[in-house]
């Protein structure tokens, strides 16, 4: 699609091994990757995606673009550091806004869970992803 819009552009598919090195030494100038938000809120990617790259605290990960944004930061330390859901919220929201409305990430599409159904069979799709055996059931039990 970049290409359709004058940008040259030449993917490069490799295993995980070989691309994971690349993407960490900064070598890339744009990449696609996706992240699974197993927790239901937005601190696990975040500290992972868009928190500066700290060795000590854990955080940037996989910040590929290099992001270092003290605002953000600091969001994501008080948010971090509290187990109070309604104080934490509306600081990960700040940190979502700054994330999305200045480009630092663009979402280019989001993964949808294909399931298999069979009559008699009954389970309700996770919004985490996973399939846990324990929970498809008989229909009616």
């Amino acid at each position: 699609m970049f290409s359709r819009i004058g940008i040259d552009t030449k993917v490069e598919v490799m295993p995980w091994s070989v691309y994971s090195g690349k993407y960490s030494d900064g070598e890339y100038s744009l990449f696609l990757g996706s992240w699974g938000v197993n927790t239901g809120e937005v601190s696990n990617p975040a500290l992972a995606l868009v928190a500066a790259r700290n060795a000590d605290k854990g955080t940037g990960r996989y910040n590929g673009g290099g992001i270092d944004v003290p605002a953000i930061n600091e969001l994501l330390d008080q948010a971090t550091s509290t187990l109070d859901e309604e104080a934490r919220e509306p600081l990960l929201q700040k940190v979502s806004a700054a994330t999305f409305n200045d480009v630092w990430l663009l979402p280019m599409h989001y993964e949808n869970v294909v399931m298999g159904a069979k009559n008699g069979i009954e389970f309700k799709p996770r919004g985490d992803k996973y399939t846990l055996a324990y929970e498809v059931h008989k229909a009616g039990e």
